[in-house]
This record gives C-alpha cells, sequence and structure tokens, in this order.
C-alpha cells in the first residue's frame, strides 16, 4: 500500500511525539530498503525503521535491531 499524503503526515505527528529531543546515535542499513535510525533521548533509546521497499513502504518504531550482515 503506497504512503499518500494524509498517511505521511500523520505519521510525521506521531513520531513527533515519540522523538521529541532525540538525536542520532547510529545508522544501520542491514537490508537493501531498510534503515535502522537509533535515536537517544534522555534516559530512553528508541530505534526508528525507515524502509523504502516498493512493495511496503513503512516508518514506524521497532523494539530492537536486526543482525548485521557478515559483509557490508
Amino acid at each position: 500500500m503506497p504512503l499518500d499524503g494524509i498517511s505521511v503526515r500523520l505519521l510525521g505527528r506521531e513520531l513527533a511525539t515519540e522523538l521529541t529531543d532525540a538525536r542520532v546515535d547510529r545508522i544501520s542499513q542491514p537490508q537493501r530498503f531498510d534503515i535502522y535510525l537509533q535515536m537517544r533521548q534522555p534516559g530512553v533509546t528508541k530505534r526508528l525503521l525507515l524502509s523504502g521497499n516498493p512493495a511496503e513502504p513503512r516508518a514506524h518504531l521497532v523494539h530492537k535491531l536486526p543482525k548485521s550482515p557478515a559483509q557490508p
């Protein structure tokens, strides 16, 4: 399902409330279309998945990062 303008706006609002005052601590790309941002807030670590997969684009918080591949 593609992300339309309404979905992107609502997603932005939701992530803004979750990631206020967060800074990027680590970036990883374990798969071709997926990028993970590890975000730090005072006393809290959150992880954001940004997927550019044409079949299922998405952006949401995840509980843990997947293992990185042995070779980049």
